[in-house]
């Protein structure tokens, strides 16, 4: 399920950043729904949060999910670490975030970087985004 794959992603950074995460009820039915979208929801957190603490020197980051569309969740990962700045150069885990996102932009801010991906998911019919 989403909320034991959290757990999952949350403990392993217990001791050495502050994470925190908020899934909007209706990101947690569709990813609950879409084991697929689960698992790619699941590799950009995990690779947002590795790049923020390896890259940026991260002490938070935070990581959110809002269904946008019936077929779209957008997922955002927010560091406060040293931004991130147009031009550096990528490697293996952003081109795999490419290939697995339907949109990814990053931004920086005065208090570090902003990760935003869309995933697709599987439709959802039965609710309101």
């Amino acid at each position: 399920t989403l909320q034991d794959g959290l757990e999952s992603l949350v403990r392993p950074w217990l001791n050495i950043l502050s994470l925190t995460t908020e899934i909007s009820d209706e990101a947690r039915a569709a990813l609950d729904g879409d084991p697929l979208g689960r698992f790619i929801f699941f590799d950009v957190a995990n690779e947002a949060i590795n790049n923020a603490v390896k890259h940026a020197h991260a002490t938070h980051v935070s990581v959110t999910a809002a269904l946008v569309s019936p077929v779209e969740i957008e997922v955002g990962v927010v560091n406060d670490g040293v931004p991130w700045r147009r031009g550096e150069e990528t490697g293996l885990g952003s081109h795999s975030l490419h290939s697995i996102t339907t949109s990814m932009v990053i931004e920086t801010t005065d208090a570090g970087s902003v990760l935003r991906v869309s995933i697709p998911v599987a439709p959802v019919t039965s609710r309101d985004y």
